[in-house]
């Protein structure tokens, strides 16, 4: 269950207990008091919205996929890639698995340039890796080598690999 799944559940649990406790109180009774406990619950629902760390980015992250011999694994550390270069047979995956804390990107091209051949969402912050999540690509159309940059820390912190495809 998600953490924003149970902060719902304990708030809307805390209202309905202020409910019957407010209910018998002679301050609030009645409409007074369903309106105090609607307010509340609404309260309860718009504070996991907006505040930090109650949303589902802060759960811990999926462990990163096992490498096998035809899938190779980049972890996506804060600000450098390890390993950083990889070497594959035509047909092979890699599989970017962001391990930091930071969301990251993988796209294809050379200084902060995509050259179109991947992108795991270049150009839209939301759309970057969170912890956890991961981006793979089947290299089964061509061979060479094939330069990668994380959008936002490719310039600032060299964030960038290659991946060789042989025949």
């Amino acid at each position: 269950m998600s953490h924003r799944l149970v902060g719902f559940a304990h708030t809307l649990a805390s209202a309905i207990a202020f409910h019957k406790l407010a209910s018998g109180m002679p301050k609030f009774s009645g409409k007074s008091a369903i309106h105090l406990t609607v307010t509340l619950a609404v309260l309860g629902v718009f504070v996991l919205a907006v505040v930090p760390g109650c949303s589902d980015e802060s759960a811990t992250p999926a462990s990163p996929p096992r490498e096998t011999p035809t899938r190779k694994v980049v972890n996506m550390k804060d600000n450098y890639c390890e390993p950083k270069n990889v070497v594959i047979a035509r047909g092979d995956t890699v599989v970017w698995f962001n391990a930091g804390d930071n969301r990251h990107t993988t796209t294809s091209g050379v200084n902060g340039v995509p050259d179109g051949l991947w992108d795991s969402g270049s150009g839209d912050p939301i759309a970057w890796l969170r912890p956890g999540q991961s981006f793979q690509r089947i290299f089964d159309d061509t061979t060479g080598v094939f330069p990668y940059f994380c959008e936002p820390h490719w310039s600032a912190y060299n964030e960038t690999g290659t991946v060789t495809v042989n025949p």
